[in-house]
């Protein structure tokens, strides 16, 4: 870990010569100067994370000093060192840009507790800078080549930051774990096409969906003549890979004996195709995804030193059920797009139709999710999802369930329901239902029209 870089700048010996002192017993690189010029040339030559200054320095004050460095060097932060009662002072440093103040005489414990303090400000300002730059490549192109990826819940931040870490690494291989449905190939994507390898190949490879017997000729290619019906040189998936991403879906399912020779390619990015003992070198980023707890297959159906090369960063995805706090994105993330996609003039759904999904438990997760939407889109005459458009309406279990865990608490529900019980008891009279309401019109005929009760 990189040491902090302190610099003290102050015209009296005494002051420096004890600081430094007190402060060597700490992990800090310590640099001492006696005015603004020697200052300025240490900053210069060093990469100092933190200036102690002195208000009363020659050549200039330390102010004008502060004032200098933050114009040149933003990233560094400043203790200022002021005399007691200096109020009006410290107000004019902390306006032009120093963390933190101390006040003579000098107590060299609180020096030290705002240098951790200052340090600690530095940490989170890195952490936020590079967490930007992560999402800075996380752009409308890259979001347009990879698909759904959708949600703002915690888990689901934390997962993309993750992934986006992953794609700032060219060559780390990375294991995708997650139940089926919850988006690990969208997940791959994000990370090939957020990275260096992004206008190269992305080559996804289902390893359940290959016979046994083909793995290693469709893996690594073979030659002509190598067996029956080998008619001509074929490139396996990792050459045809090569300078790009290959991404291994269902990594559990690949043979045992397929995956010493998957070590191997790993180990010394050379492939020989079946029948050749011509070495062929590759450059592929390999990313890897199973719905299976491969931990528990280890030294049974699946090698541990194979596993320790394919996850150097492993990306847990979560199901759907531990982020419900996404489906109202995602329904109408997906009432648009196949809303579009069918001609439709869907817009919206409503309250129960939100309720009833937020309840449910979603096996198949995403997936699942984005085929009830599409479902109900196709089935829906007007422009709002209802109920009755959901494959399980006709489950009362499921029906009844759900109500009791959403709609009792549900306000739009509620209001949806005496809003009609008004109508009806009026026999549709707008007037009468708002004098029963106690609403006015105006307000009824919005509400008429939110709840699609026109």
């Amino acid at each position: 870990m990189k040491r902090l870089q302190l610099l003290i700048i102050d015209d009296d010996l005494i002051v420096r010569n004890s600081l430094n002192d007190f402060l060597s017993s700490f992990p800090y690189d310590i640099f001492a100067a006696e005015c603004p010029t020697k200052a300025f040339a240490i900053i210069a030559a060093h990469a100092i994370d933190i200036a102690l200054i002195d208000i009363n320095l020659p050549e200039m004050s330390g102010i004008e000093f502060l004032k200098l460095m933050k114009t040149d060097h933003p990233d560094i932060e400043a203790i200022m060192i002021t005399a007691r009662n200096a109020s009006e002072t410290v107000i004019q440093t902390l306006r032009y840009g120093a963390f933190d103040y101390i006040t003579k005489p000098l107590d060299g414990f609180l020096i030290q507790a705002s240098i951790e303090r200052t340090k600690h400000y530095i940490d989170l300002m890195r952490e936020l800078k590079a967490a930007e730059y992560r999402h800075a490549l996380f752009t409308e192109e890259v979001r347009k080549k990879i698909g759904d990826i959708s949600g703002n819940s915690i888990l689901m931040r934390e997962a993309i930051d993750l992934a986006l870490q992953a794609a700032a690494s060219p060559n780390a291989s990375v294991m995708i774990t997650g139940e089926s449905g919850t988006g690990k190939e969208l997940f791959a994507r994000l990370i090939h096409y957020a990275g260096a390898r992004k206008d190269r190949t992305f080559l996804p490879v289902n390893c359940a969906a290959i016979p046994e017997s083909l793995v290693e000729s469709e893996l690594f290619g073979h030659s002509r003549g190598a067996f029956t019906n080998a008619h001509e040189d074929k490139a396996g998936y990792f050459e045809r890979a090569d300078s790009g991403t290959i991404f291994l879906d269902e990594i559990g399912d690949m043979p045992f004996q397929a995956q010493s020779k998957m070590l191997r390619v790993l180990e010394d990015r050379i492939i020989h195709r079946i029948g050749s003992s011509k070495d062929i070198q590759i450059d592929v980023r390999v990313i890897s995804a199973t719905n299976k707890n491969i931990s528990a297959l280890i030294d049974n159906t699946f090698r541990s030193d194979l596993l320790y090369r394919l996850n150097t960063i492993e990306i847990a995805l979560p199901p759907l059920r531990e982020r419900k706090e996404d489906i109202p994105e995602l329904i109408n993330h997906y009432i648009r797009h196949y809303t579009q996609k069918e001609c439709k003039k869907v817009d919206s759904a409503s309250p129960e139709f939100h309720a009833l999904l937020s309840s449910y438990h979603f096996p198949g997760n995403v997936r699942e999710l984005k085929n009830i939407i599409e479902r109900a889109v196709i089935l829906c005459s007007g422009n709002m999802l209802l109920p009755q458009h959901l494959p399980f309406v006709h489950d009362k279990k499921a029906m009844d369930t759900a109500a009791s865990e959403q709609n009792i608490f549900n306000l739009d529900i509620i209001e949806r329901r005496t809003i009609a019980a008004a109508l009806k008891k009026t026999s549709g009279n707008k007037s009468q239902a708002a004098e029963l309401l106690q609403m006015s019109r105006p307000t009824l005929n919005r509400k008429l029209k939110k709840y699609n009760l026109e």
